[in-house]
């Protein structure tokens, strides 16, 4: 055993006539640790060309909603005007863009709730400019006939 070097490791190569044993390989034990998987995140699909996909239009629904919640807001104060406008766009939203469903549906919600306010709103202005005139009409005539 002293002065021998095994095959592949800085020894002499075979003499002729003989088979030479090729070099040991060593493999890597297997990790303990599970593999780096990717991020569970969803990437923008490309296509063909580096573009991104084309996304559906959502402009009448979104419209819709915004229209609505300022008519919720202020529904009593413009009396629904832009909920009435809100819920029109809805409607258009769901039938052409199904994309923008959720948002068709808030400014559809928002929007009659806005119409109710601003129905409520409307009654209580006329009831305050109504009402005065007829209390001092009948006080008026009243005191006429004495």
């Amino acid at each position: 055993m002293s002065g021998t070097v095994p095959e592949g490791h800085g020894a002499q190569p075979a003499p002729a006539g003989q088979a030479q044993t090729p070099p040991l390989q060593y493999q890597a034990a297997p990790s303990p640790q599970p593999q780096y998987q990717a991020a569970p995140y969803p990437q923008p699909q490309y296509s063909q060309y580096g573009q991104p996909q084309y996304q559906p239009p959502r402009g009448l629904s979104i419209a819709s909603m915004v229209l609505g919640i300022v008519g919720l807001v202020a529904g009593w104060f413009l009396l629904g005007v832009p909920s009435i406008v809100g819920v029109i766009l809805g409607h258009m939203g769901l039938r052409r863009e199904p994309a923008g469903r959720p948002f068709a549906v808030t400014g559809l919600v928002t929007g009659y709730i806005g119409i109710a306010f601003g129905v409520i709103g409307a009654i209580v202005l006329v009831a305050s400019f109504v009402i005065p005139f007829l209390i001092l009409g009948g006080v008026a005539a009243g005191s006429a006939t004495y």
